[in-house]
């Protein structure tokens, strides 16, 4: 057992509590963009939770396809300049192959956007497993051209049926600006972060962190590998572990 006893608050022997400063540590740097502007991009998508279990797609940037759309696990994104950036699906379960395979020490941006369109809808908090990384930005998405529709075969399939457009930025809050591991977003929410993999190589996972999505399988395995592991044996060239994109 332990006993807490509170004392009176008033100071004792004149002392004074130490200044705290406006940076606590020495070491910090914020990120920005430009920090990586030239590096590897990752998108992860959240699906919303009707009319079947959400669930997390890792995704990968293609020409487009032929129409009509919506088509199966293809996303598209109009920038502000007009063009238009299209996704498809390459993994969503999580005994599909690794996908993503980092080179130990790398920077990388990575994507997180909510596809739910139900505003009161709870928001995702996804976390990346021994990685730190920091938020860049919150951006808002009108979502409402994502689609599910039934397959020829059964089934549903979910896509969108004109490019997803922004809508404006949202708000980091103060406790988001710095090192993280965990970040939630909301429906119609993308959060781009700058993720530092400075830790050990091996095998880890990235998922939403509501224990009911855990179980649904909203998680996916990627790859950290020394780079000249990754010199040696690019994925997709019979790199084990590593192999995809």
């Amino acid at each position: 057992m332990m006993e807490f006893r509170v004392a009176s608050r008033a100071s004792h022997g004149g002392a004074t509590a130490p200044a705290v400063g406006a940076t606590l540590s020495s070491s910090y740097r914020r990120r920005n963009e430009a920090d990586v502007a030239d590096a590897t991009q990752r998108m992860v998508v959240v699906t919303p939770v009707y009319p079947k279990d959400p669930e997390l797609w890792e995704m990968e940037r293609v020409k487009a396809p032929d129409g009509p759309f919506p088509i199966d696990g293809v996303i598209q994104f109009e920038h502000p300049d007009g063009t238009v950036h299209t996704y498809k699906r390459a993994s969503h379960t999580f005994d599909d192959p690794v996908r993503f395979t980092v080179p130990g020490g790398a920077t990388e941006r990575w994507s997180f956007l909510s596809l739910e369109k139900s505003e009161g809808s709870y928001p995702h908090p996804m976390h990346l497993h021994a990685v730190a990384f920091q938020a860049l930005d919150r951006d808002r998405y009108d979502v409402s051209t994502f689609e599910f529709f039934e397959l020829p075969g059964g089934g549903y399939g979910a896509g969108t049926t004109s490019p997803l457009k922004r809508k404006g930025s949202g708000t980091l809050t103060p406790g988001e600006r710095g090192p993280k591991d965990v970040i939630s977003f909301g429906p119609g929410e993308m959060v781009n972060v700058a993720a530092e993999f400075t830790g050990p190589a091996g095998r880890f996972m990235h998922h939403c962190h509501i224990y009911e999505h855990e179980d649904m399988m909203m998680m996916r395995p990627f790859v950290i590998m020394p780079p000249e592991v990754l010199a040696a044996a690019p994925p997709g060239h019979g790199a084990g572990p590593g192999h995809g994109h």
